[in-house]
């Protein structure tokens, strides 16, 4: 994105998701085949992709005033809303007793939308343009958009060309052209400590995030079990996982040839998992909304005041629930449960602001896509963190994701 432009990396990326997104729902294999992984990995691939480029490129049309707002609702707000429709979709198509092809096939719609959409309607950044010096297509950007909007461009928007000394001194600390790659983060000594900062916040707010969520439908079960002792509230839920998440029982969405879970117990747990995910996911669009109102007052402490406060109700929510679960009515526990996604989604859309404002145009999307690197290995590590640790002791595991 800091080399090509956000516009066609972005659409480039949307291409990529859209297309393999769609060849997945034609998988005629069971979901445990190489077929089906290497898709889901394409897709993985473009959505890592797509991320970072659309924050930086919404962070460098936004005015001042209105950046925290549309960040915040881009990274938290529209992300709770596809959990939100996921879950829902998934829900349905269990209900219905679709296949998981129907429910690969329906995710996909967004993406192939997107690829339609994308090249009539996404502009290239004119900070980034600015940034190169290509001030004329910079300028020609801002007449497409006034004119969109029905205005035109007001005379003497753009800068002169910076002086060479200045040219020189900005590419040096992570500027334009060949020095925008992942090397030049760590070249300078302050984007080295920035960068470093970030990944350690960006990997341990999605390590617990994922794994708190990864977790939540086996919560969910434990929780729903009458009379469930500490020890045995463990044992469930470790019989569960292991036989979600490693295929030891016949409990899953599929059955040979692609078909809904056979008989109406397993059915019907499905359909359960999705609802509380669906309404648990709910639980985080609150959150988006205290990002946004907290991170643009100066007296909550700005975007790291903010992020910072978030984090240890995180925590600290997580320590009740992983202390005390056991114990709870199931009433309390979606309380708790929902609490507990509410602020980690705040303190995690506050983040996307403050990294996208942290770093100079120029790496602002190689800062972001580095930081979300981390987040993928925090978003792989913990399913297999919380599959091991939380059936031998559900008690420690939650403890530790706090």
């Amino acid at each position: 994105g800091d080399r090509i432009g956000r516009r066609v990396a972005f659409i480039g990326a949307s291409v990529v998701v859209a297309n393999f997104g769609v060849a997945t729902a034609f998988v005629d294999e069971p979901p445990r085949s190489w077929a089906l992984f290497a898709m889901r990995f394409a897709v993985g691939f473009g959505t890592g992709g797509s991320i970072p480029v659309s924050t930086a490129l919404l962070s460098e049309f936004c005015p001042l005033q209105y950046r925290g707002l549309m960040l915040c609702l881009l990274a938290g707000g529209f992300w709770v809303l596809g959990e939100v429709l996921s879950s829902g979709v998934a829900w349905a198509c269990i209900a219905s007793r679709l296949t998981w092809h129907y429910f690969m096939l329906i995710c996909s719609v967004p993406s192939v939308l997107l690829c339609i959409l994308g090249p009539m309607y996404v502009p290239e950044s004119p900070r980034l343009l600015v940034s190169q010096g290509k001030f004329e297509e910079a300028l020609d950007v801002l007449k497409h958009v006034a004119a969109l909007n029905g205005c035109e461009a007001p005379a003497g928007l753009l800068p002169p060309p910076p002086p060479p000394q200045q040219a020189s001194a900005t590419q040096a600390g992570g500027g334009g052209g060949s020095s925008s790659s992942c090397l030049s983060l760590l070249r300078d000594p302050a984007l080295r400590r920035l960068s470093l900062a970030l990944w350690v916040l960006w990997f341990f707010i999605n390590f617990g995030y994922y794994g708190t969520t990864f977790l939540v439908p086996f919560l969910f079960q434990s929780s729903a079990s009458a009379g469930s002792t500490a020890s045995g509230h463990a044992v469930h839920s470790a019989h569960t996982i292991n036989g979600s998440v490693n295929g030891s029982d016949n409990r899953s969405w599929s059955g040979a040839n692609g078909t809904a879970a056979a008989g109406p117990d397993a059915t019907s747990e499905l359909v359960a998992i999705c609802r509380d995910t669906f309404v648990s996911s709910l639980a985080e669009l609150p959150g988006v909304l205290f990002a946004v109102l907290s991170s643009e007052q100066q007296r909550c402490g700005g975007r790291r005041g903010s992020m910072t406060v978030f984090s240890a109700l995180t925590g600290i929510l997580l320590l009740i629930l992983g202390t005390t679960s056991s114990s709870m009515s199931s009433t309390m526990f979606l309380v708790v449960i929902s609490a507990t996604r509410c602020v980690m989604m705040s303190a995690s859309t506050i983040k996307h602001v403050y990294t996208s404002e942290a770093y100079p145009t120029n790496v602002r999307a190689t800062g972001l896509g580095m930081a979300h690197l981390f987040t993928r290995i925090a978003g792989m590590l913990a399913p297999v963190f919380a599959n091991v640790v939380y059936a031998a002791d559900a008690t420690l595991c939650i403890v530790l994701f706090s």
